[in-house]
């Protein structure tokens, strides 16, 4: 079934189903999809590529799991072979029982690695958001999972009476964890909550699971399980958690672990991708008997593209939007990665004007907006205002920009600031990762000092978007008005919030 064969140049997907590889001609399937440049020069894919050199080892490893389910069916102790049970003997018993949550904002590899930690040490799945993206409800009705439990609704859950701990997986910074525990266990102000809640809170964290870095203000109240590893997604991590301990995998979880690897690694192509990655993404592949990981990938990005383009500037801003420091100063960064850029930039100048009231509301210094053409593999960044501009230059060495929005439309959305519509967009090329290639080279520069010069922060007055008023309550000096389109959760669009975001606080006197 290994045998070295020629695999055909067009193929676009490789079975997993126990037939064995077989090539897939690239016309029996019609994906709509353009590809890299490097796929129409080989025509393989990086996945097929990584199923092509782990097939053996990743099919060993898959039919020792299923084996070992066999045993467990079968009433047997699969614990036979030695690693497998030193590892059950001397893994930390503090992950069973718990609760598994991923960051807010929230993504498809933090719900997937939740999910199959939760079932691994019989526990609790949950979400840190109500409602999620189009690509994380693909993928669970893809392998068969409910909508997990909001956190909100499960923090005081108990298991044996004694309330559960949590683990947070894909995530270690404070700041990203839902609000019930960051601001309890981590609170920005330690004056608002009593020391014993936050030492409580703080108690009950029990571990982390997660591919960032260590953020320096994560601390626990005592020994903590902390796994973090420089992989591509966290559901590689998870899923070799089942390989360490020789459990059963049940096909629906193998179907979301790769769903989530798929996801985080932009279809095995970003470049925070690992052998690690390769190898656990090729065993799912046997053990969820996905045939054809390639098209499953597209369709993955394709939801996700549908849902983005349908929401409104405010939600595409928010939806995968995080915050960081460096040299004393704090930028946020937003993404999307989708099939069609075009799509997004029918919304352009609404990006930009959120991002100014974002800026605001999180009280930034810089913010970004990076849009990811993951079939082209290329980045486009909105730039909002001259900071951002004069940063992204110096960090990406970059001095070429062009205009994100048409002229009628930045003059009636960003009447009141200085920016030119030139300056609004930049194309940082084929740099697909925030946290490997956009956010490093910023942070760089702002840890070696560089500041916006006073040119720059004299044009700079006024963008900030201070205030956002209703029609009724304009501001005094020259506004933008704009219209936020909210979506229910019918997918229904519906314009709300019809106002003005003014250069100052100072609101018009009533008639």
């Amino acid at each position: 079934m290994f045998a070295n064969v020629a695999m055909p140049g067009s193929r676009i997907s490789i079975p997993g189903d126990d037939t064995g590889f077989l090539g897939l001609n690239k016309s029996s399937i019609d994906t709509g999809q353009e590809h890299s440049p490097d796929y129409q020069a080989t025509g393989v894919l990086p996945l097929d590529e990584a199923l092509d050199s782990n097939r053996a080892q990743a099919r060993a490893l898959a039919d020792a799991i299923k084996a070992r389910a066999d045993e467990v069916s079968a009433g047997l102790d699969p614990l036979q072979h030695p690693t497998s049970y030193t590892e059950a003997q001397c893994f930390p018993t503090a992950l069973k029982n718990c609760i598994f949550v991923g960051h807010t904002m929230t993504d498809l590899d933090s719900v997937a690695s939740a999910i199959a930690a939760a079932e691994l040490f019989d526990g609790v799945a949950c979400c840190s958001e109500k409602e999620v993206n189009g690509e994380i409800s693909f993928a669970c009705d893809f392998a068969g999972f409910k909508q997990l439990p909001f956190i909100e609704d499960k923090i005081e859950d108990t298991c044996a009476g004694k309330v559960r701990g949590i683990v947070l997986v894909d995530h270690n910074e404070p700041g990203q964890s839902p609000a019930c525990i960051g601001k309890v266990a981590f609170p920005s102000d330690p004056a608002s909550v009593d020391p014993k809640t936050t030492k409580t809170m703080r108690s009950r964290i029990c571990g982390v699971i997660d591919h960032h870095a260590l953020s320096a203000n994560f601390e626990t109240a005592g020994p903590c399980f902390i796994d973090i590893r420089p992989w591509g997604s966290a559901c590689s991590i998870v899923a070799h958690y089942y390989v360490r301990l020789g459990k059963p995998m049940p096909t629906e979880v193998a179907k979301v672990l790769l769903c989530g690897i798929l996801s985080d690694t932009i279809n095995l192509t970003s470049p925070t991708v690992t052998d690690a990655d390769k190898l656990m993404a090729t065993m799912l592949c046997f053990l969820g008997k996905v045939n054809h990981p390639n098209v499953l990938a597209q369709d993955m990005f394709r939801a996700k593209t549908k849902w983005f383009v349908s929401l409104g500037a405010y939600e595409m801003i928010r939806g995968d939007q995080k915050s960081f420091k460096a040299g004393g100063l704090t930028f946020g960064w937003a993404t999307i990665e989708v099939t069609s850029v075009d799509e997004v930039m029918k919304s352009a100048g609404d990006l930009l004007l959120e991002l100014r009231v974002l800026k605001k509301d999180k009280d930034y210094d810089f913010v970004f907006l990076s849009v990811v053409d993951i079939t082209k593999m290329n980045t486009w960044l909105l730039l909002c205002g001259h900071k951002e501009v004069a940063l992204a230059r110096e960090a990406f060495k970059i001095d070429t920009t062009t205009a994100a929005c048409s002229a009628d439309q930045f003059s009636e959305l960003h009447a009141s600031i200085k920016l030119k519509i030139d300056d609004t967009l930049m194309d940082i090329g084929n740099l697909t990762s925030r946290k490997t290639q956009f956010v490093p080279p910023v942070m760089d520069v702002l840890s070696q000092g560089w500041k916006p010069t006073e040119a720059v922060t004299k044009a700079a007055e006024g963008e900030e978007a201070p205030c956002v008023k209703e029609d009724s309550a304009p501001c005094v000096n020259q506004c933008c008005s704009f219209d936020r389109v909210l979506v229910d959760n019918t997918g229904t669009s519906e314009r709300v919030s019809r106002g003005k975001i003014g250069v100052c606080g100072k609101i018009a006197p009533s008639a």
